[in-house]
């Protein structure tokens, strides 16, 4: 299974895994940051489009 998340729920991510025996990293899914200088790569940028449709979908759910 695998939780999206977004915005500031990515901080509590390391104290998470650490406290689970069967958690990693990659039961997580999260918006990739862009650092400053370090442009986002073409597979980065198609990732946040995808994650933000996803999202989008989510939020719509719960409007209606």
């Amino acid at each position: 299974d695998c939780l999206a998340l977004d915005g500031g729920y990515t901080l509590h991510l390391e104290g998470i895994i650490a406290a689970s025996d069967t958690l990693t990293s990659s039961n997580f899914c999260y918006p990739i940051r862009k650092r400053k200088g370090i442009e986002l790569t073409e597979e980065e940028i198609r990732y946040n489009a995808v994650f933000g449709s996803f999202r989008s979908k989510v939020e719509s759910y719960f409007g209606d």
